[in-house]
C-alpha cells in the first residue's frame, strides 16, 4: 500500500499550489482538520461526508503516513493530506474564501504566556480564519481544558465577524478520538465551542513565500574518497538570507552510493525538517530533494540543494 500514499499525501515539491481539490461528485464543500494525530477523526470525517474535501494538516511525519494508510484502507478518494504547519500551509495550499468548516481536536492549550500566539485565542489566528473561512463557515474546537474552552467563548464573542453558535460540556460526538475515548472513561469532561464567520473581519494581508518548481541538478564526477569527504563535511553545515535559513546536520551513505543528508529550513518562520538525497546518475552525481518528508521548495529548501549540489565540486 506504500506505493499509493503519494495519491493521498501532497508532495511540496512537485504540486500546484493552490491545490486543486476537485474530484468527481465533489459538491464544492472543503472542510479542514488541523493536527489529526492518527488520522482517526479525519477519516470518519471522510467517511461521512463523501462529497466534500476533506483536507487534513499536521507536522508529525509518523501521523502522516499512519492518516494516509488508513484512508487508502478505507477505499476514501475525498482526502487530501499536507505535512507541517498549518499557520503557513493554509496560505500556502489554499485558496482564500474555500473553507467551510475549520476543525481542532484537542490541541495543546499552550499555557504558558510566552507561548500564547499559538492559542486559537490570539489575533493571528482569527486573521487567518477570516481570509480562509467562507461567509457561514464554521470553527469547531474540541477540548479537555475548561480554561481553554472558556477563553475560547470570551474572544470570539468579542471579535467582529465572529459569532459563537455553541458552547458545550460533554458533547455527544459521532467520532471520538482516542484520547478522548481513554479521557471519558477516566470520567474527563471534554468541551466543544463552535464559532460562525459571518464575514467582515479584517483577515490577514497576504504574505507570499514563493515556491519553486522542480530542478534538475548535476554534476559530472567521479566518485571517490574526497569526494565523500566533501559531502560528508556538509554535516552542520549553516547558511541562509535574512528570513531564510538552512542548517544540515547527519549525513547517511548507502551501499548503492546514495547519500542522505538531513536538512533543517526555515523560511519566515516556516520550518521543514527533510533529506537531501545526492545519488549516483549518469557519468556523475545528481542531487535531489528525498520525497519521504514531502517539503515544499521554499526559498531555503533552494538554497539548501544548491549548498549540497557545491560539496560535489572538488578537485
Amino acid at each position: 500500500m506504500s506505493w499509493a500514499l503519494d495519491k493521498v499525501i501532497v508532495s511540496g515539491s512537485t504540486a500546484r499550489l493552490p491545490l486543486d481539490l476537485s474530484f468527481d461528485g465533489w459538491d464544492g464543500r472543503v472542510f479542514l482538520e488541523i493536527g489529526f494525530g492518527d488520522g482517526g477523526y479525519l477519516a470518519h470525517l471522510a467517511s461521512a461526508n463523501p462529497t466534500v474535501a476533506v483536507v487534513g494538516m499536521e507536522v508529525c511525519q509518523w501521523c502522516v503516513t499512519k492518516a494516509a494508510r488508513r484512508v487508502l484502507s478505507m477505499g476514501l478518494r475525498n482526502v487530501k493530506i499536507l505535512r507541517g504547519d498549518a499557520r503557513y500551509l493554509m496560505r500556502m495550499c489554499l485558496a482564500r474564501g474555500s473553507l467551510d468548516r475549520v476543525i481542532l481536536n484537542f490541541p495543546c492549550p499552550w499555557p504558558k504566556k510566552r507561548h500564547a500566539e499559538r492559542r486559537v485565542t490570539s489575533p493571528q489566528f482569527v486573521r487567518l480564519l477570516s481570509g480562509y473561512l467562507r461567509p457561514m463557515g464554521v470553527f469547531c474546537l474540541a477540548t479537555d481544558v475548561d480554561w481553554y474552552a472558556e477563553s475560547a467563548v470570551e474572544f470570539f464573542s468579542a471579535e467582529p465577524g465572529f459569532q459563537v453558535i455553541e458552547r458545550t460540556v460533554n458533547p455527544e460526538r459521532e467520532y471520538l478520538t482516542k484520547y478522548e475515548r481513554k479521557w471519558k472513561r477516566e470520567g474527563r469532561d471534554t468541551f466543544s465551542v463552535q464559532v460562525r464567520y459571518v464575514g467582515g473581519a479584517p483577515s490577514a494581508p497576504e504574505e507570499e513565500l514563493k515556491i519553486y518548481p522542480e530542478e534538475d541538478l548535476f554534476m559530472e564526477v567521479g566518485f571517490g574518497r574526497e569526494l565523500e569527504g566533501s559531502i560528508r563535511s556538509l554535516r552542520d553545515r549553516k547558511g541562509g538570507t535574512e528570513g531564510h535559513m538552512f542548517v544540515f546536520r547527519d549525513v547517511f551513505a548507502g551501499e548503492d552510493g546514495c547519500f542522505l543528508v538531513s536538512a533543517i529550513t526555515v523560511d519566515q518562520g516556516f520550518e521543514q525538517h527533510f533529506y537531501v538525497r545526492i545519488y549516483p546518475k549518469g557519468g556523475g552525481y545528481g542531487v535531489k530533494l528525498d520525497p519521504v518528508g514531502h517539503p515544499y521548495r521554499t526559498p531555503a529548501v533552494r538554497m539548501a540543494l544548491k549548498e549540497a549540489m557545491g560539496a560535489l565540486k572538488v578537485g
